[in-house]
């Protein structure tokens, strides 16, 4: 059987990415991320409360951990690597682009 993975299954509706999403959220100190599709992660800092730098940054770091879900996804898939929810590789990520 074949299993098609879609990006609103990979970025949001997988109990993976929605493990990872409420580990940002409360690093980013927001309440917690319910999206519906992926068009909502992208648009998630559009529907923060902050200044217009918080919400960039909060861009930045959805953009970041996007890429590590893919990254982790592809080491699964083609290297048989484990998943891990909590790795710090978005937070590292995202004070590069942010910081």
């Amino acid at each position: 059987m074949t299993f098609k993975v879609t990006s609103e299954h990979l970025f949001v509706a997988c109990h993976f990415a929605q493990i990872v999403w409420q580990n940002i959220a409360l690093w980013c100190r927001i309440p917690p991320i319910v999206t519906f599709d992926f068009k909502d992660l992208m648009d998630l800092h559009d529907f923060s409360p902050g200044s217009r730098k918080r919400k960039k940054a909060l861009h930045a770091v959805v953009l970041t951990v996007v890429w590590c879900i893919w990254k982790t996804r592809n080491e699964v898939l083609f290297h048989n690597d484990r998943m891990n929810a909590f790795n710090p590789g978005a937070r590292e990520g995202a004070w590069f682009y942010v910081g």
